[in-house]
């Protein structure tokens, strides 16, 4: 019984210590918003960017822009999306492969 009793002590413990560095969820959600909008934003400006350049490059201004921005908004939504999956894989208490 007493092998038992450790166990749950360390147990006791190891959860505690989760609990510590987890703090009480507030800061991992707003981690996780900004990091949403970061991927949006970052994917809808470099996408813009891009289609700026090569506009100028081939001198159809408004077509490449646009284009590239609505592709950098979609690479956005596709991150947005994978970071999701592995949060929910986290959540169910399973690991990346």
């Amino acid at each position: 019984m007493t092998k038992l009793r450790e166990l749950e002590k360390k147990v006791a413990a190891a959860r505690k210590q989760i609990a510590d560095k987890e703090g009480d969820g507030r800061l991992a959600n707003t981690d996780s918003s900004s990091k949403i909008i970061i991927d949006m934003i970052s994917g809808l400006a470099v996408g813009a960017f891009f289609g700026y350049f090569v506009d100028n490059a081939l001198d159809t201004l408004p077509l490449m822009l646009v284009v590239l921005s609505i592709s950098g908004a979609g690479v956005g939504f596709y991150n947005f999306y994978k970071d999701h999956l592995k949060e929910i894989d986290k959540e169910n208490g399973r690991q990346d492969s």
